[in-house]
C-alpha cells in the first residue's frame, strides 16, 4: 500500500509541521455547515461522529460548538497535529492510528472523511482498506461522509500575502500534473518577520465520483444525495 507515510507528509507538507498556523487557515465554517447539513439536523439526539484523517481537530471542534450533546472522535496518524488537537480541545476523543487498519471496537452513526485526506490514498487498495475501516466503524444505516478531489488540473502560480499567527506570509502556489496523472502542488511560504522560507511539494490522487460510488458499494454502502464534491453513503 502507498498511503502516506507520517514522514512522508510532514516532508512534502511544512505546514503540518506547525499545527497552530495550519488550524488558523482552516478556519472555515462553510465546509462544517456542509458536513452538518448531511449527518444530521439540529433536533436529532446526541450522535456518535468519527472523523479518520482529523489532522488538527478543527472541523470536530466547529461541530462540537453546534452539537454540544454529540459525542465525537478523531483519528490521524501524525503525533504533532493530534497532540495539538488533544490541548485545545479536550472533550473530543483523539487517536493516534493509521486509518487503514483503524480498529476502535466502537460504532458510530457517522464516519467522516474530510479534507485532503482521501487524496493521500495513493491506490485502490488504500481506498478499499479505508472504506473497509469505515463500514467496520458503522452502525447498521450509518452514514459515511467523504470530502474527494473529483480530478486533477494545472493552475497557474497564485501568489498571496496574508496576516497570520506568524506574522505576514507570502505564499506562492503551482498545481501541476505529472506523469501519473496525480496532482503535484509545489509552494514556497516566505515569512517576512523571521526570514525563513518553506518549500513544499506533495502529490495528490483524484478519485472521479463514479469510481468511489461503485468501490463502496463493493464494500456494502449506498450511494445517498451528497453536496457536490462532499458524498455520502449509507451503511
Amino acid at each position: 500500500m502507498s498511503l502516506n507515510t507520517p514522514a512522508v507528509v510532514r516532508s512534502g507538507n511544512n505546514l503540518y509541521r506547525d499545527p497552530e498556523l495550519l488550524d488558523e487557515l482552516m478556519d472555515d465554517t462553510s465546509y462544517t455547515d456542509r458536513v452538518l447539513q448531511l449527518i444530521g439536523a439540529d433536533d436529532l439526539p446526541a450522535r456518535d461522529v468519527l472523523d479518520l484523517g482529523c489532522g488538527t481537530g478543527r472541523v470536530l471542534a466547529q461541530i462540537a460548538q453546534r452539537r454540544p450533546n454529540w459525542r465525537l472522535h478523531g483519528v490521524d496518524f501524525q503525533t504533532d497535529l493530534l497532540l495539538y488537537a488533544a490541548r485545545r480541545y479536550p472533550l473530543i476523543g483523539w487517536t493516534e492510528e493509521d486509518i487503514r487498519t483503524l480498529s476502535l471496537e466502537m460504532e458510530f452513526d457517522a464516519v467522516t472523511i474530510l479534507g485532503h485526506s482521501f487524496s493521500y490514498l495513493m491506490d485502490d487498495h488504500d481506498v478499499d482498506a479505508v472504506l473497509d475501516v469505515a463500514m467496520g466503524h458503522l452502525r447498521p444505516g450509518g452514514l459515511l461522509v467523504v470530502h474527494v478531489l473529483p480530478e486533477v488540473r494545472e493552475s497557474p502560480e497564485l501568489i498571496a500575502t496574508m496576516q497570520t499567527c506568524r506574522g505576514e506570509v507570502t505564499l506562492r502556489t503551482l498545481a501541476t500534473v505529472n506523469g501519473r496523472g496525480r496532482r503535484l502542488t509545489t509552494r514556497s511560504w516566505t515569512f517576512h518577520d523571521s526570514g525563513v522560507v518553506w518549500h513544499d511539494v506533495f502529490e495528490q490522487r483524484a478519485m472521479p465520483l463514479g469510481d468511489l460510488a461503485a468501490r463502496a458499494q463493493q464494500v456494502g454502502f449506498r450511494l445517498v444525495p451528497g453536496d457536490g464534491d462532499v458524498l455520502a453513503f449509507q451503511a
